[in-house]
C-alpha cells in the first residue's frame, strides 16, 4: 500500500524512493505514537507520557545521539525507555536535590556534546552550529519548565528523565561516532 501511495505522489524513481522512505517512517511513527498513548492509558499515566514525549522529541531531534540502524529497532528501544520512565515516575522516589543534580549534569552534557552525528545523518559545520544552538535552547527552556514544575510539586521528574535520556544517548552516540571515525581512518 505504501508503495502504491508513493507511485501516486511522485513521477520519477528517485523521488519515489524518498517518498516511500518517508511514508514507511511515518507509518512506524504513527504506530509508535498509538502504542505510547495506549501504554500511558493502561498505566494510568497518559499526561505524564505525553509530556515526556513532548520534552524528549525536540531535544533528540536537535541534539542527535545514538541511533539504531533499523527504525523498528529504534521504536522498540524507545518504547522500552518509555516504559522504564513510567515505572521510574510511579515507583522511584528521589528527593528534589538529586533531581536537580541529575538535571544540571544532563544540561551540561547536552550543552557540551550536542549535536552528535550518526551514520545516517552527517552534519556539516554550519548544521552543527544550528542544531547545537537549538538543542541548548530546548534544554534551557526545559530547565525553566523544571523550575516551574518544582514549584507545583509535580511533573518535574518527567523533565529530568527527558534530559537524562538525551544525555545518555548523546554519550553513547559520541562513543559510536568516535568508533566510526577510527574505523574510517584505519580503512585508509
Amino acid at each position: 500500500m505504501i508503495e502504491q501511495i508513493a507511485n501516486i505522489i511522485s513521477d520519477n524513481n528517485e523521488e519515489k524512493e524518498i517518498v516511500y522512505f518517508g511514508l514507511k517512517r511515518l507509518k512506524v511513527i504513527l504506530i509508535t505514537c498509538i502504542l505510547v498513548i495506549i501504554t500511558g492509558m493502561l498505566l494510568h499515566e497518559i499526561s505524564q507520557t505525553i509530556l515526556y514525549i513532548a520534552c524528549l522529541l525536540p531535544l533528540r531531534q536537535n541534539a542527535g545521539g545514538y541511533h539504531m540502524q533499523k527504525i523498528w529497532k529504534c521504536s522498540i528501544f524507545s518504547y522500552i525507555i518509555l516504559v522504564l520512565m513510567i515505572f521510574y515516575l510511579k515507583y522511584v522516589e528521589l528527593n528534589v536535590g538529586v533531581n536537580v543534580i541529575l538535571l544540571i549534569s544532563s544540561i551540561i552534557i547536552i550543552s557540551i556534546l550536542s549535536p552528535v552525528c550518526n551514520k545516517n545523518h552527517y552534519l556539516d559545520n554550519m548544521e552543527k552550529k544550528v542544531y547545537g544552538r537549538r538543542a541548548r535552547l530546548v534544554c534551557y527552556m526545559e530547565g525553566l519548565i523544571f523550575i516551574f514544575f518544582i514549584c507545583l510539586k509535580k511533573w518535574y521528574k518527567i523533565i529530568v528523565m527527558a534530559e537524562v535520556t538525551t544525555a545518555v544517548l548523546l554519550i553513547i552516540g559520541k562513543i559510536q561516532e568516535k568508533i566510526i571515525e577510527r574505523k574510517a581512518i584505519n580503512d585508509l
